[in-house]
């Protein structure tokens, strides 16, 4: 799949999920669909600036005539509407600073937009005479301006949307989830701080006790779902859990546990998720401020967790940094934090409650990165 196609799936789900002004903002920065239908809402309802920011991430003002000429129309507007309305100070203001920079191209056009200037009625302007009011002229407005847009050539290709399945975003991270068998499910409140989706051989130590202080502060969040998409696709993934659960070396006791402490690590968030990697010669962790330390047994007797040998602090070369998730969109008073691991420790697919991001485990570096929205 192409970075094109990926995104155009991005734009889908942000309108499925009704989050229009993000879609507006995602088509905008991409450059990749402009949504004709949008800047008609926003020239019908006077919103000038919105309108002007919405075209600058398609196209500057000095692109080329078609450029010029629509930008002009709406500063034109925007202009006669102040003068209709008698606010003088308004108009001139617009003529200086919006509309001066088109008297390079056309001296005469500037200078009869500032003899209106002088006019008790706009419409005493021959040019004018039939000019009825704000709603009339946005309509005419915007008539003209579709069709510049239709023979626009910066906005060839990017005027349809491409027919795509509904819910494609949603099916292709269910696709992508089956290659995934674990997930980030908290033990009940009576188990403290075991967590039941770790495969846990007999001899390896137990992650729940191995970082004194960290542990103690951080304790177990309440489990929600942190989106719509992940809702689906836990629910599908715990019925499979279930039978592979049944092979699986169950802690019922204090006495199957050793303990280990952690190396320390310079992220000051507490613990908030810990799982083994998929190979038991690691573990990862999830802080509470979005970061995954981890830690490896690189020498260990069989490739396997013990408490006979200290992990190590482990990151790529190329990569000092730990990965992270983007918490701009989370609530940071009630963060939802989880994460699964890939069978061959190659990818791990994170959120701590704002994004949804898949890393690469290799280089550290995020794949894809996903909004999720609230539920």
């Amino acid at each position: 799949m192409s970075k094109e196609e990926l995104m155009f799936l991005v734009l889908q789900h942000f309108q499925e999920e009704g989050l229009m002004e993000t879609a507006q903002t995602f088509g905008r920065e991409t450059g990749l669909y402009f949504d004709c239908k949008y800047l008609e809402e926003m020239v019908l309802n006077g919103k000038w600036d919105e309108a002007e920011k919405y075209l600058s991430g398609f196209m500057k003002l000095e692109d080329s005539k078609f450029s010029i000429k629509i930008y002009f129309e709406l500063r034109k507007q925007k202009y006669l509407e102040a003068l209709d309305s008698n606010d003088r100070g308004k108009a001139l203001e617009i003529l200086m600073k919006d509309l001066k920079v088109f008297s390079l191209e056309n001296e005469e056009v500037f200078k009869d937009m500032t003899q209106l200037l002088t006019l008790n009625n706009i419409r005493e302007h021959k040019s004018l005479s039939t000019y009825q009011d704000a709603i009339y002229g946005r309509k005419n407005v915007m008539n003209e301006i579709r069709e510049i847009i239709e023979k626009h050539p910066m906005l060839d290709g990017k005027l349809k949307f491409p027919a795509i399945q509904s819910q494609s975003l949603k099916h292709l991270l269910v696709e992508r989830f089956h290659t995934f068998h674990q997930i980030s499910v908290p033990a009940a409140p009576e188990q403290g701080i075991f967590m039941n989706h770790v495969n846990v051989h007999h001899s390896r130590p137990s992650t729940s006790a191995s970082i004194n202080q960290d542990l103690n502060n951080a304790g177990v969040p309440n489990e929600s779902i942190c989106s719509k998409t992940l809702e689906d696709i836990k629910s599908e993934f715990i019925e499979k859990s279930v039978k592979v659960s049944k092979g699986i070396v169950h802690i019922s006791s204090p006495s199957q546990c050793q303990m280990l402490l952690l190396p320390k690590h310079s992220e000051r968030g507490k613990i908030a998720r810990l799982a083994y990697t998929f190979a038991g010669n690691g573990i990862i962790a999830l802080t509470s401020n979005g970061a995954h330390p981890l830690w490896v047994w690189p020498n260990a007797g069989n490739d396997l967790a013990s408490t006979q040998v200290c992990p190590q602090l482990w990151h790529p070369k190329s990569n000092l940094e730990f990965m992270r998730n983007d918490l701009k969109h989370a609530n940071v008073e009630d963060l939802v934090s989880c994460f699964a691991i890939s069978k061959r420790d190659t990818y791990l697919i994170s959120t701590s409650g704002g994004m949804t991001t898949l890393f690469n485990m290799v280089t550290f570096k995020g794949n894809a990165t996903v909004i999720c929205s609230n539920v």
